[in-house]
């Protein structure tokens, strides 16, 4: 069997990474291929279209929604105008090693398995690969699952499964869904253990990516609690799961607010991932947060070195 592969790139705000993405796609060994961008109503789509006509190549493709509609969207977009036999995600800053594909479709071929999924490098501040292990249904349920990007899939599969969910409930948090939905359909998943695919980290300095990171965060319980109602049915078998779930979400959430200084909003979420994990470190972080919120920041801090302060004398009698 021949296998044609259409690589989907959601486009939206970083074209001055585009260019590195489509050299790498243009130099990959396996030639069998076709890329859509899918111009997901950016800012500065006129440098993505210009980009493109300075490929040069037919098998690059734009396609351009009307309206900003996310990344979820904009990868159904791209596989909708497809039409490979293998979908494989990758993001408009990211870039792939020239044996990426190559070795992605040999395993397919060899194994018959359903997805394949190569291990990422990370770039950017520093370098590093990250660790990827095939998840079961435990690890999908408590937020343990590969990367949304970088991985190939059989299309007939994919449709299946009825692609990425599109809520604005998600926030950019599709990839979890997916892969709870991937996992439950006992789909047969491969991992190449060399890294062919290079995912970009942001430095510290950039605003973009930070706002966008403080906006998942705000609204992480939000989030989770979505998941949890979509798949209530696999979560109501596991309880431990879900709660472990449930409170790390209100914990972020607690964590960035806490950041923004709005200790009372903090406050109420910790002790939500408290009332859920009952562990101590949550309470004692409710407690901390309510104290920020009656006494002020300056005056806590002293009050817990006060208390540390106190303990070490008596352990030491």
């Amino acid at each position: 069997m021949s296998f044609f592969v259409s690589i989907v790139v959601p486009s939206y705000n970083k074209p001055e990474y585009l260019a590195e993405c489509l050299r790498s796609i243009q130099e990959q060994q396996y030639e069998s291929w076709e890329c859509i961008i899918v111009n997901d109503r950016s800012p500065r789509s006129h440098i993505a279209y210009s980009t493109i006509d300075l490929m040069k190549d037919a098998r690059f493709r734009i396609i351009s929604h009307s309206q900003n509609r996310g990344p979820a969207a904009a990868r159904n977009t791209g596989v909708k105008h497809s039409t490979g036999n293998l979908v494989f995600f990758l993001d408009e800053d990211d870039t792939l090693d020239c044996k990426c594909l190559n070795k992605l479709v040999e395993r397919i071929a060899q194994t018959c398995c359903d997805i394949v999924c190569c291990k990422p490098v990370l770039f950017g501040d520093a370098v590093r690969q990250m660790s990827v292990s095939i998840p079961n249904k435990t690890d999908v349920l408590t937020g343990r699952f590969p990367l949304g990007v970088g991985f190939l899939i059989r299309r007939e599969l994919w449709n299946k499964l009825g692609g990425w969910d599109e809520s604005t409930e998600l926030n950019g948090r599709e990839d979890n869904e997916w892969w709870i939905r991937a996992v439950y359909s006992n789909l047969r998943i491969e991992i190449v253990e060399d890294a062919y695919y290079y995912y970009r980290q942001f430095t510290s300095c950039d605003s973009m990516q930070k706002s966008l990171n403080a906006k998942s965060r705000i609204r992480e319980a939000v989030i989770r609690k979505y998941i949890v109602h979509k798949h209530h049915e696999k979560y109501s078998l596991h309880n431990a799961e879900r709660s472990k779930y449930l409170a790390e979400g209100y914990r972020w959430q607690a964590g960035a607010f806490l950041k923004l200084g709005q200790y009372c909003k903090s406050c109420l979420l910790f002790v939500q991932a408290a009332m859920i994990s009952r562990e101590r470190f949550d309470v004692e972080w409710a407690a901390a947060t309510f104290l920020n919120c009656i006494i002020g920041r300056q005056a806590t801090q002293t009050l817990k070195r006060i208390i540390h302060a106190g303990v070490s004398l008596r352990s030491r009698r």
